[in-house]
């Protein structure tokens, strides 16, 4: 009886034994999944790659590139700081008139850059401040000879970001000033200055850099024959007041272009306009 009992009993172990896998080779499969996520935004946002980017930027119209992160992980970007504010601004008022050297300043919160502008618009820079670490003040010793002499009409704008960052804010620490720049020999400008008079006199300008400086473009040049024109000039006038002047921003005579062709030769410097 005890043999048959134990008999049965190493038969039951067995068959328990094998119904967990017991005699298999001792490995073991599985997987995983889960799941991922797609979408884009704008300023400092993930992708569907883990990839963050962030682009924008403050007043130039120019948008610097943001930072990228690698391997799922998005990059960091800066906090959320509020909008500027602003409690006081020292700036000549307006009307006044201007020479040599001016100091700006701007007192507040969260100033982290700070631009001198034209009314409207973010081009050109005539100036940028120097912001303090604790964002509470920016200035700008502003040479005033960098616009030629005559009215200009700027305002002060500051950022809670540093320049180029994405998603800054923007607050107008002084709101537009007309000032009457008056120095003493007259001075050229820079090319800002240059760029800026002409907008103000409601002109288009050459392009910077280009080798001569900066001049207002005043008429439109064609390609009528010449012995067709009816009027010739340069085209160009200067960003001080609008006198003729030739595309060096040399001024020239009014009687320059007089005549203008000369057996249906353009005089030097002459073209026809529109």
């Amino acid at each position: 009886m005890k043999s048959a009992y134990g008999v049965l009993l190493a038969l039951a172990i067995s068959s328990v034994m094998a119904a967990c896998g017991g005699g298999g080779d001792g490995s073991s499969a599985g997987s995983a999944s889960g799941t991922t996520a797609t979408g884009s935004s704008t300023g400092a946002g993930t992708t569907g790659t883990g990839i963050a980017t962030a682009t924008g930027s403050t007043s130039s119209g120019t948008a610097d590139p943001g930072t990228t992160g690698t391997g799922g992980t998005p990059s960091s970007t800066p906090p959320s700081t509020p909008a500027p504010v602003i409690n006081s601004v020292t700036a000549p008022a307006e009307g006044t008139r201007l020479a040599g050297t001016t100091v700006l300043t701007i007192q507040g919160e969260n100033i982290r850059n700070a631009e001198l502008l034209p009314a409207t618009g973010f081009a050109p820079q005539l100036g940028r401040f120097a912001a303090a670490a604790d964002g509470r003040s920016a200035t700008l010793s502003f040479d005033s000879t960098a616009v030629p002499n005559g009215p200009l009409t700027l305002r002060i704008s500051a950022w809670n970001q540093p320049a180029g960052t994405a998603g800054a804010s923007e607050t107008v620490a002084m709101p537009a000033r007309t000032w009457t720049f008056a120095n003493d020999p007259p001075p050229a400008g820079n090319d800002a200055g240059r760029t800026a008079r002409c907008q103000q006199m409601g002109f288009a300008s050459t392009a910077p850099g280009a080798g001569d400086p900066v001049v207002c473009i005043t008429a439109t040049r064609t390609s009528t024959p010449v012995a067709q024109c009816t009027a010739f000039g340069t085209g160009y006038g200067s960003p001080e007041d609008l006198l003729e002047v030739l595309r060096s921003g040399a001024r020239i005579s009014k009687l320059y272009c007089q005549p203008g062709a000369n057996n249906g030769v353009l005089n030097p410097g002459c073209s026809c306009l529109s």
